[in-house]
């Protein structure tokens, strides 16, 4: 449970200071979603969306396979298009415990230069499904 205050914190931080000066804001959609590896709902970790074109990626905080993202604000969405799908799990809680690696996604996954996953975000702000095979 900490581990994922600890994540839902760096993602405000992040946040924080990623705000523009409005006109060179592109449109985003609510967006929100869930994630699942090896068919179980991914307990913790962050999401981020970057666009296959041009533009600024979205983030969200994993909790109990679930996720809101924001990109220009808190839980603004996703700029509507084609998005490689990052995904990272910390190896190591807050609290010391190491989450065991069948718990997180493959290392192909932690890189949008890497990752096979790429998923579309409509301008309607359909719900995203993302399952992650182990």
């Amino acid at each position: 449970m900490r581990c994922g205050n600890i994540l839902a914190w760096c993602v405000v931080l992040c946040l924080s200071g990623c705000g523009g000066s409005g006109e060179d804001q592109q449109q985003t959609t609510r967006v929100e979603g869930t994630i699942t590896l090896s068919g179980q709902p991914l307990a913790g970790g962050t999401i981020f969306l970057y666009p296959v074109q041009e533009g600024k990626h979205a983030t969200g905080v994993i909790q109990d396979g679930k996720f809101t993202l924001s990109t220009y604000a808190s839980q603004d969405g996703a700029i509507p298009g084609r998005h490689k799908v990052v995904v990272q799990v910390p190896e190591v809680t807050a609290d010391g415990d190491v989450i065991p690696a069948a718990q997180r996604p493959p290392a192909e996954y932690a890189s949008a230069e890497t990752t096979p996953l790429i998923v579309e975000v409509t301008e309607e702000g359909e719900p995203l499904k993302i399952e992650i095979t182990n």
